[in-house]
């Protein structure tokens, strides 16, 4: 199953990617950066 994934900015670059998954009633974390990843990382 693909679930569409988000992205919330905790703080002036960190980011937490996380994805919803209603029918489990689960969110589940994809990813955690304390500053916002660059494009070729």
């Amino acid at each position: 199953m693909e679930l569409p994934q988000w992205q919330y900015e905790v703080t002036g670059g960190g980011r937490i990617w996380y994805c919803i998954d209603d029918d489990k009633k689960t969110v589940w974390l994809t990813a955690v950066h304390i500053g916002h990843p660059k494009a070729t990382e």
